[in-house]
């Protein structure tokens, strides 16, 4: 009878059962917790969702109905055995079918990486109780590049799982991946202790000679990142070298970005946008970090922009705390709705900026047509470190707007506005509103004093 299973309690069980079954017969495996289904043969057996028989030849292979459980795969989730094969063997061939969520139940997935494939979706039990755990031979935990021969990877999401990198290596990194297409959901996820990067998403491909368009106006590829919503980054870009950021964006437009949180990235940006377009993010926190949010350009013409952060937080930064560096390219149109900071150069007194904007030379491309608004500078009641400005513009900028609800303490100047020697850092405006505290020097660099609830513009 075909429609009964037939029962083994282990998997060792069924390898050395001497019973030949007819093709096509249902067994239960109990300590998989799945169905499987006699095929003839072993030459496709691998132990893992594909079972070979010691004693006939036949196999059983796992059954498809009902989702895709990765303890049913093979995967065992004890932080002691390898899971790297086991898991990437399920990522492939779900991936193979179609496309599919892979339900993870709890506990810590040890692997030496993770390859992501078109479609599937990783679902854990909670970014508390799901982990991905680095082996001491793992790189990045997650991680692919697209390549020129191969075919583009698109749809890949991971919800409700925890990546410790566990500090391994200096090249390690949590979540990387570098696309040139759409990809899928990253909700939920707390990604902590990663040597460089917590979390990269990127659009770039490296092969020489390869050129892709995509916004804006450049020759750099151009991933499209969806959604990336609840994410925890926590202890990343602790490596000695190298680019050290808990979260970095780089050649690519999107995401949403909902309520993110990022924190002690000792010797880099919390946040790092770079050659990136179009990100709209509701809410930003981050603390103890060497730098709070970075937006720069790194290729020679290319833009930034159209990006906004309603809500951006920022306590306890070594450095600056917001800064739009145009490089080699422009960044235009950033829009900050409100910035609460704290304790902006935190280790260094008098050194660092609340806002710092940094124009490319004479003649080069422009910070413009910025809007950064509900600037909030609070008092350290704890040391006596303060920033030397609560807003600094050098080098070409332009037509930017700047709205100081309070500024309790800073060393020098509300606003540090250099000009370059061909007059390019003009019009940029500061709205200083009536209930700010001014208990440094009320002064704005070449205009003289600040007047409360006053717009001044140079």
């Amino acid at each position: 009878d075909l429609s009964q299973a037939y029962i083994f309690d282990t998997v060792a069980e069924y390898q050395a059962s001497t019973t030949v079954l007819p093709v096509g017969k249902t067994v239960h495996l109990k300590d998989r917790g799945a169905d499987f289904t006699v095929i003839s043969g072993t030459g496709a057996a691998n132990s893992l969702d594909i079972i070979a028989n010691a004693s006939v030849n036949q196999s059983v292979t796992i059954s498809t109905v009902g989702g895709y459980f990765m303890e049913q795969w093979g995967v065992v989730s004890n932080e002691i055995a390898n899971d790297t094969v086991a898991l990437n063997n399920m990522i492939e061939k779900v991936s193979a079918l179609g496309g599919g969520e892979l339900i993870h139940k709890g506990g810590g997935i040890l692997t030496d990486g993770v390859t992501p494939k078109t479609n599937v979706i990783l679902k854990g039990a909670g970014r508390f109780t799901s982990f991905l755990v680095a082996s001491s031979a793992c790189s990045d935990v997650l991680g692919y590049v697209d390549v020129a021969s191969a075919p583009d990877m698109r749809g890949f999401s991971i919800v409700d799982f925890g990546i410790d990198g566990m500090n391994q290596l200096d090249g390690g990194l949590g979540i990387a991946l570098n696309m040139n297409n759409n990809m899928g959901n990253f909700k939920r996820l707390y990604i902590v202790n990663c040597k460089q990067q917590g979390l990269f998403l990127g659009g770039q491909r490296f092969e020489a000679g390869v050129v892709f368009s995509d916004y804006p106006r450049t020759t750099i590829a151009g991933g499209k990142w969806n959604y990336v919503d609840d994410i925890i980054v926590f202890n990343c870009g602790l490596a000695t070298s190298g680019l050290r950021h808990n979260i970095h964006f780089k050649d690519c437009t999107g995401p949403f970005m909902g309520n993110i949180q990022s924190a002690g990235a000792s010797n880099g940006s919390a946040m790092y946008l770079e050659n990136t377009a179009e990100v709209n993010i509701g809410r930003f926190e981050c603390w103890e970090s060497k730098r709070a949010v970075t937006i720069e350009v790194t290729r020679a013409g290319a833009e930034s922009g159209l990006i906004i952060i309603k809500d951006l937080k920022a306590d306890y930064i070594e450095q600056d705390g917001l800064v739009l560096d145009a490089g080699v390219g422009s960044i235009e149109r950033i829009r900050v709705d409100n910035f609460r900071a704290g304790s902006i150069g935190d280790t260094l007194n008098n050194t660092y900026a609340v806002v710092k904007l940094i124009g490319a030379s004479a003649g080069g491309g422009f910070v413009e047509d910025c809007v950064i608004k509900g600037i909030e500078n609070q008092r350290n009641v704890t040391t006596t470190t303060s920033p030397k400005y609560i807003i600094e513009a050098t080098g070409n900028t332009r037509q930017n707007r700047f709205e100081v609800d309070r500024a309790e303490d800073y060393a020098t100047e509300i606003m540090n506005s250099v000009n370059d020697d061909s007059g390019y850092n003009t019009r940029n405006e500061i709205l200083i509103n009536n209930d700010v505290t001014q208990a440094g020097p009320a002064t704005f660099n070449r205009t003289g004093e600040i007047n409360t609830g006053q717009t001044l513009a140079v």
